[in-house]
């Protein structure tokens, strides 16, 4: 009878401890969903450049993260000269203004840690990328930021 009582105490006190162990780890899950974030897709559009028919592989595809104040890029292109420059621009047809110096190279990829203020710059659609060639001192490519539209089914 003793042994009846000692195996129903034990399994009753697994079930409590398997209870608690569950509500812990769903309390623990909720808190890093807030963290957890979708980033908002952007891509190059209306690019311009000198040779236009010379940029055709011109890929411009950006991801960004509001609540992180972060936006990856990745950009490729096919030079035509030797760039001296090439940054992320902001240009409301006032002035025009240098947010972020991007890498001499022809892929261009990495990460910037945006000032809160430059959010609605960049998604307003008057950010640009830019690459500078002696050349083209004006811009050799000029690619328009722009936010990806959703996807949908057909």
């Amino acid at each position: 009878m003793r042994k009846k009582y000692s195996k129903l105490i034990f399994f009753i006190i697994g079930i409590i401890a398997l209870l608690y162990i569950i509500y812990v780890g769903s309390k623990i899950y909720s808190r890093n969903i807030d963290k957890k974030e979708i980033g908002i897709p952007l891509g190059l559009a209306e690019i311009q450049g000198s040779r236009l028919s010379a940029y055709d592989s011109v890929s411009g595809n950006f991801i960004l993260y509001k609540k992180q104040n972060k936006l990856y890029f990745r950009i490729s292109y096919l030079p035509n000269g030797k760039e001296t420059n090439a940054s992320i621009e902001f240009n409301d047809k006032k002035n025009n203004q240098v947010l972020f110096i991007l890498p001499n190279e022809n892929i261009k990829i990495g990460v910037w840690n945006y000032d809160e203020e430059d959010e609605k710059k960049i998604l307003s659609g008057s950010t640009y990328v830019k690459i500078y060639t002696k050349e083209n001192p004006e811009g050799e490519i000029i690619g328009e930021i722009k936010v990806v539209p959703e996807s949908c089914e057909l």
